[in-house]
């Protein structure tokens, strides 16, 4: 098994691109802390045999080569080049077989030339590991040795990202999240001996959930790297120390959470801008936009170890101040979510919020940042009931973060006597919610379309009366919209509902969810992705369980976009956290499913019982055997069953459409996919493509998908090739790829080759973008293998000999070489010498 110093020093051997194989020595340079040593201990194992090792900590020559044993004996003279010529004695007697040379930048004039004179005219190999820094000139003596070519320089720089994933990964042994390693990468600043330190120092606070490795609290820094910023931190003047002081008080709470991050605004509030711009042109800190960080991660945690308790509590009570005054004076008339979460948490530290006051500010705080498990343990800490009712609403509406039904069944049981408007909207909505599953979702939207302003309309009466509830009735009628095809009142509802959503955060990512459906179905999963992308990018400050849900959200939309390889990365990164019943393993069943998309190996985890239908009215319900046909269907359509696979497809799009047309059009469009052009099927799904049709608004996606039905149904190769290219513009890049390769088939069936061949190169030239398609109409038109012999001779065709010519020129009667050809035409699907060739030169690309 591989050692953690081993594995440290290949990756530092890959990152400074070092040859297997380093005879006559080198020189390691780069900033202090990214490894050198450990390359300089790696090359000592591989040089097999006794070597010379000496540290420029010494500093003078002296000190620094007195302990090799033939000085000992004979102590040269009081001169360097005496000293020089005792050292190269050393070396010509056989006792070594290099020198290696660690911290070379701390040695002296005199050292660094005896080492310069060893290098340079006694030839002696030698393995140097010298530390640079911006603004300081390396010796000359030392310079010369790469800089004048006598000795081979490799530069290491900091580890990067993939390589703070490789090590986390190696030391946990299991996969991470994106998040972590982002983490420690800023905690580290890319130096391996603080990301070991730090590793190390986080043992036994790794927890493995889905496969997946999550961090559980911030690692406390190693002790020796707290004694280096301490000494940091005592050469602060007392406006930089005041810039770090708040972090310090902002740690315990906010640090991990907000990325080591605080809003520019309060901060300038509190410290006054003169003492901000004398920290950033210090270095301590670093500005980014409408956020503020420290230069040096960890400084905080040494400042807050020599600041008294009592300090930190009012320096948090001082800056939730700024945050409310900032907030009062900016332009916006409603404060920021972030500004809103980080006034929480900080009154929640500071001793002037202590009481059932700083408990819901602290609750509020905590769904804003999107933490249902933390929302829970606030408001009923070890289970007990929480003690008021704004309380019993946050947590009730944790429970449902959590999906959590029996708790929250128990709760609506407990308060339901409650008449504050809080609980009251907590009520109506679940019992709004209860009404759409037993009606269905077309009775449901037509109930509250009112002639008042419409869907929309109430909407944000509903949101006037009481904002979370309100919200999540949004939430409950855009997504009814969008199922029932009513796309204008979908976006609308979104648009209205968005704004307001930022007191739940996990909330923001269910409606980015209808979001990201609404825009694949409406303008594409191009548009939808940069839609998730956005939401992503906006959130960056919010919780491990809300960031888990924006990865999820944009997994779905890189999934109908053909992006596998990014999805599965999303997938890995929000396994750990996605939580509750309705959600719990959705990563890893998609992550399976592209897979099995991707490369058609068979995984029997991914198999899924497809309910009966026996009834069509709860949406929810209609959902999951969606997802579920979808999976059978491709379970099937791997296996060569695609009859099978086609009619469930068609049987359960046909139930579906009646009730929510667009839930529909996922299973329809896959049916397309799997049929071959000519099936007398097809007439089947077009019939329901009209029913999905005059029961939506005009959407892209359904547009699309009539068109490609359409030249199906005519075995319309032409018209295949559009399609094609109507859904590439969409970004969906699978269909369109299965859509190229179902006009191979067309033009074959109408003889032509050329344009047979171009379509097959235009639907293989997607399948390597999107890394890998394995659906029927692909494996349909898989590269023919021809046998050695018959590419030879096609090949000769290719060069517009004749079968006479290509008999003598590989000595074969015309009439063997006939046979060949014929038998390449059939395996190639072409009837004549000229297509052929084009066939044979497309393959070749």
């Amino acid at each position: 098994m591989i050692t953690d110093h081993a594995f440290r020093a290949g990756q530092a051997w890959q990152r400074a691109a070092i040859p297997d194989v380093v005879v006559t020595g080198c020189v390691l340079t780069g900033a202090a802390g990214v490894g050198k040593t450990t390359v300089l201990e790696s090359l000592r194992d591989r040089i097999g045999g006794p070597v010379v090792a000496v540290s420029g900590v010494r500093r003078t020559a002296e000190l620094v080569f007195g302990h090799l044993p033939g000085l000992r004996t004979a102590p040269p003279a009081d001169s360097s080049q005496s000293l020089r010529w005792a050292v190269a004695r050393e070396f010509g007697d056989g006792r070594a077989r290099a020198l290696i040379v660690d911290d070379a930048h701390l040695l002296d004039d005199d050292a660094a030339s005896i080492v310069h004179s060893l290098a340079v005219h006694d030839g002696i190999p030698m393995y140097v590991a010298y530390t640079t820094s911006r603004g300081r000139r390396a010796r000359a003596a030392m310079r010369s040795l790469w800089k004048d070519g006598h000795l081979p320089r490799y530069e290491l720089s900091p580890m990067s990202e993939v390589e703070v994933r490789e090590y986390l990964e190696f030391a946990v042994r299991a996969p991470v999240t994106s998040r972590d390693v982002d983490s420690f990468t800023r905690w580290s600043r890319g130096e391996p001996g603080v990301l070991v330190e730090l590793v190390a120092a986080s043992d036994g606070q790794w927890r493995t959930v889905n496969g997946v490795a999550i961090l559980a609290t911030r690692p406390t820094p190693p002790p020796a790297l707290i004694e280096e910023l301490e000494a940091a931190v005592a050469e602060l003047s007392e406006r930089e120390r005041e810039v770090v002081e708040a972090f310090a008080a902002a740690g315990p709470e906010i640090g991990g959470r907000l990325l080591d991050q605080l809003p520019l605004s309060p901060m300038i509030d509190y410290c006054g801008m003169d003492t901000l711009l004398e920290a950033e042109r210090g270095g301590v800190i670093v500005v980014e936009g409408d956020r503020v960080r420290l230069s040096v991660p960890f400084l905080a945690d040494a400042v807050a170890n020599g600041t008294p308790a009592l300090r930190r509590s009012l320096v948090a009570e001082e800056l939730a101040r700024s945050v409310r005054v900032a907030r009062m004076a900016g332009s916006p008339a409603d404060p920021t979510a972030l500004e809103q979460a980080v006034t929480g948490l900080l009154t929640a530290q500071s001793h002037a919020g202590v009481g059932p006051v700083r408990t819901v500010e602290l609750a509020r705080s905590v769904l804003r940042l999107g933490d249902p498990t933390m929302v829970c343990d606030v408001a009923a800490p070890r289970g007990a009931a929480p003690e008021n009712s704004a309380l019993a609403a946050l947590y009730t509406w944790a429970l449902t973060d959590l999906n959590d039904v029996p708790r929250i069944m128990e709760m609506l049981e407990t308060w339901k006597s409650d008449q504050s408007p809080a609980w009251r909207g907590i009520v109506d909505f679940y019992a709004a919610y209860g009404t759409r599953r037993a009606r269905g979702a077309k009775e449901f939207i037509t109930k509250h379309d009112t002639t008042d302003g419409g869907v929309v309309g109430s909407a944000l009466r509903w949101i006037d009366r009481d904002r979370l509830s309100g919200v999540w009735f949004a939430f409950l009628l855009a997504e009814t919209a969008m199922m029932v095809g009513r796309y204008d009142d979908a976006r609308r509802l979104l648009d209205a509902a968005s704004p307001e959503a930022d007191d739940n955060g996990l909330l923001v990512f269910d409606l980015a969810m209808i979001d990201v459906h609404l825009e694949t179905v409406v303008a594409g999963a191009g548009r939808a992705c940069e839609r998730a992308e956005n939401a992503r990018r906006e959130s960056w400050w919010r919780s491990d369980h809300a960031c888990a849900a924006a990865d999820y959200v944009c997994a779905s939309a890189h999934v109908s976009a053909g992006r596998f390889a990014q999805a599965k990365d999303e997938l890995r990164d929000s396994a750990p956290f996605v939580a509750g019943p309705a959600l719990d393993g959705a990563p890893a069943r998609l992550m399976k499913l592209i897979d099995r998309m991707s490369t058609g190996q068979p995984s029997p985890e991914v198999e899924a019982t497809v309910d009966v239908l026996d009834d069509t009215v709860d949406p929810y319900a209609v959902v999951r055997v969606r997802d579920a046909t979808i999976v059978r269907a491709w379970a099937a359509a791997t296996a060569d069953e695609m009859s099978d696979a086609v009619d469930a497809l068609l049987d359960a799009g046909a139930t579906i459409v009646e009730h929510t047309p667009t839930i529909a059009v996922d299973l329809l469009e896959l049916a397309a996919r799997f049929v071959t052009p000519g099936d007398p099927r097809i007439q089947r799904l077009e019939t329901i493509i009209s029913l999905v049709a005059d029961s939506v608004e005009p959407a892209a996606q359904v547009d699309a998908l009539i068109d490609y039905c359409t030249a199906l149904s005519d075995t319309d190769g032409a018209g295949l090739c559009e399609a094609a290219s109507r859904y590439e513009r969409l970004g969906h890049l699978p269909v369109a790829a299965d859509a190229f390769a179902h006009a191979v088939a067309a033009h074959q069936v109408n003889g032509d080759a050329r344009r047979a061949a171009a379509a097959r190169s235009a639907a293989q030239n997607l399948v390597r973008t999107v890394g890998g398609l394995t659906s029927p109409a692909q494996r349909a038109i898989a590269a023919p293998v021809l046998t050695r012999r018959e590419r030879e001779i096609v090949g000769l065709a290719a060069e517009a000999l004749s079968n006479q010519q290509i008999a003598e020129r590989v000595s074969l009667s015309v009439r063997t070489v006939e046979g060949h050809v014929l038998r390449a035409s059939a395996k190639l699907g072409v009837q004549d010498r000229h297509a052929l060739v084009a066939a044979w030169q497309e393959l070749q690309t």
